[in-house]
């Protein structure tokens, strides 16, 4: 009878989409962990890579054989092993599937980068990338509730996985990623809620990212954001900055000790807003915005509170400015 032995680590999602397979075939095997940062000398020897998962075969005979990279050791499980079939019979078919699984891992090294980057511009950028992946997924998934309809496969092993992934993003931030996708976003509750691979992603390799969450919650915490979200707080600081203007015009070259403190808090409170939306914004754009609102802002108020002329120069100016502005709004960065 052969022997199977799973080596694998806590956090891999090449592990998980293995034990996945090899649990739906219901086949029998052990798990062995290694800590990846502090690789044993006999998992460098049976490695060639020094990564897991490591599938060890040993037959009835005594002979041994080690398989290595996930979709290896799911093909070989598929071909080997009793039960339910997880590629379709049509060569076409088990081949098309096979391109899909492929196109599964681009995305799990797409998440590697969403989760640990700590630059918003390629934050968003990654997320736009990935959410447009998932859409070509959409255009081909059909009823389900799994890839291939009410037959679990091996595409689903390796999506299970990635799932999991937003299972944990979804407790630290709002990502919107399948609000357009209705059919992706059945095909992840389907995998989330099948009992059979539960047990086993709640265990050992299923602690798939205590390690690394920890800079992407701390990147979140720290103020990643939204574009939409960047410009409201750009905009909060240009108004700031008006009135940070006009404080300092009141506060009489700081010798009015109420208004000086107004000025100094304001200047404080459109820096720091204005770096928070510079995190998700171009700088150039940004900057001059935020100047631009200042200026006009500052003009205006100066008419009203101060009896400021507005002749039609200086209206012309503030024209030229809003329209700097839009032009700068729409224009590609």
């Amino acid at each position: 009878m052969t022997r199977l032995t799973l080596i694998s680590d806590h956090l891999c999602p090449y592990v998980q989409r293995a034990a996945i397979a090899l649990l739906e075939k219901g086949v029998p095997f052990e798990r062995v962990t290694v800590d990846l940062a502090h690789k044993p000398d006999w998992f460098l020897a049976l490695s060639p890579l020094g990564k897991v998962p490591l599938l060890r075969v040993q037959d009835g005979r005594g002979a041994e054989a080690v398989l290595f990279e996930s979709s290896v050791i799911c093909e070989y499980v598929e071909e080997t092993q009793d039960g339910v079939r997880l590629h379709p019979d049509d060569p076409l078919e088990r081949a098309r599937h096979r391109a899909w699984m492929e196109f599964g891992s681009t995305i799990l090294a797409d998440l590697w980068v969403l989760e640990t980057t700590p630059e918003p511009v390629t934050f968003a950028g990654k997320r736009d990338g990935i959410i447009a992946k998932f859409g070509r997924l959409e255009a081909v998934l059909g009823d389900g509730p799994y890839f291939a309809g009410d037959r679990f496969s091996l595409v689903d092993a390796v999506f299970a996985p990635i799932f999991r992934y937003f299972d944990v993003f979804d407790t630290l931030v709002a990502l919107h990623m399948f609000d357009t996708l209705p059919k992706v976003g059945r095909w992840r509750a389907a995998l989330s809620s099948r009992t059979r691979w539960i047990r086993i992603t709640a265990t050992g390799c299923g602690r798939f990212l205590p390690a690394t969450t920890h800079i992407f919650s701390r990147r979140i915490r720290r103020g990643d954001m939204s574009q939409g979200l960047a410009w409201i707080l750009l905009v909060v600081a240009g108004l700031l900055d008006v009135a940070w203007a006009i404080s300092m015009k009141y506060a009489q070259g700081y010798t009015r000790l109420g208004w000086s403190i107004l000025s100094l808090a304001l200047l404080g409170g459109f820096v720091f807003l204005l770096g928070r939306a510079l995190e998700a914004l171009p700088v150039g754009t940004a900057y001059a915005i935020w100047t631009g609102i200042g200026a006009v802002g500052t003009v205006l108020l100066g008419v009203v509170l101060f009896g400021e002329s507005l002749n039609p120069m200086r209206l012309g100016g503030i024209g030229l400015v809003v329209a700097g502005i839009a032009a700068l709004k729409l224009a590609p960065a």
